[in-house]
């Protein structure tokens, strides 16, 4: 069941950033372009790091980049989504914060936390993507 999960998940966020690129606005494909890096980041972190230190650290450092991208992003947008994109980041950097804050916390449940936020920023540019229609001009100022 947990792989069938995890493919889900996995088709399902290729099909949103996919959309983002391809049909939405410059905020669209923006955010999913962040989303879609910080996610090839984690696992490139995942696949190399096995230390807890550099595990922590990295996936800390990754958060905080993707949360000033989507900052930067929702303050030059003029849609109230990214801004929610932030904040649900936001989350994950706490997660990652607590994690640092007690080490001895289980990782399964750090890794559940972090599901749920990533599984937020996508749903919402999913959102974004069809509440601002499809094909939108590149010259509409956003």
């Amino acid at each position: 069941m947990q792989i069938f999960f995890a493919a889900f998940w996995t088709v399902l966020s290729i099909f949103i950033v996919a959309t983002a690129v391809m049909r939405g606005g410059i905020t669209e494909r923006l955010s999913a372009v962040v989303a879609i890096l910080s996610w090839f980041a984690t696992i490139a972190l995942l696949n190399t790091s096995h230390s807890w230190l550099l595990h922590r650290s990295g996936m800390l450092i990754i958060d905080l980049v993707a949360v000033s991208a989507f900052c930067l992003i929702a303050a030059r947008s003029r849609y109230i989504w990214p801004l929610v994109v932030t904040g649900f980041e936001l989350c994950g950097v706490c997660v990652d914060v607590a994690a640092w804050a007690s080490p001895a916390s289980a990782s399964s449940a750090y890794f559940v936390a972090l599901q749920i936020t990533s599984s937020a920023v996508l749903l919402t540019i999913a959102y974004g993507v069809l509440s601002n229609g499809f094909n939108k001009p590149d010259s509409q100022p956003e």
